[in-house]
């Protein structure tokens, strides 16, 4: 039972560096044009291109977001996978001294096997690993049998 490393990202790696550089482009582009309508602002006013020194801030906002939120995901993610990797650890050391017990956790074991209780509901199993809609739902089979009688 080991549990997987978060991931940044499905994509692949060339994705993720165009998504990047069009962040960059994209910020480069507003930083340019933020800068460009500081020179000629008072001219853009007698022009139907006014519009630029609304949108120019919006646009260089936005490049620093699109940039920033992934960059803050990725370093978040690394000590997050480093817990993962501790605890992975653990269950390997747990798992060996099971494997592998000695006299005192051999009767512990044996003490507890006493008060297992095995009922098998054949496939009705509810099982993590399946979608639940591909499920027998087996509280509401129950709920309507005991309608119905």
């Amino acid at each position: 039972m080991e549990e997987q490393p978060w991931e940044f990202s499905k994509a692949p790696t060339g994705t993720l560096t165009l998504a990047g550089l069009l962040g960059a482009a994209n910020l480069a582009g507003a930083t340019w044009l933020w800068w460009e309508i500081q020179q000629i602002g008072p001219y853009l006013e007698r022009t139907s291109l006014a519009w630029l020194a609304y949108i120019s801030p919006v646009l260089w906002v936005y490049g620093v977001l699109f940039l920033t939120v992934p960059a803050v995901r990725y370093f978040l993610l690394g000590p997050r996978n480093e817990q993962v990797a501790r605890r992975n650890g653990l269950r390997r050391d747990q798992a060996v001294y099971l494997s592998r017990p000695d006299a005192r956790l051999r009767e512990k074991l044996t003490f507890a096997q006493g008060f297992v209780r095995r009922e098998v509901l054949g496939e009705g199993i509810y099982d993590s690993g399946k979608a639940m809609l591909d499920q027998r739902d087996l509280d509401a089979e129950d709920f309507n049998r005991r309608l119905e009688s």
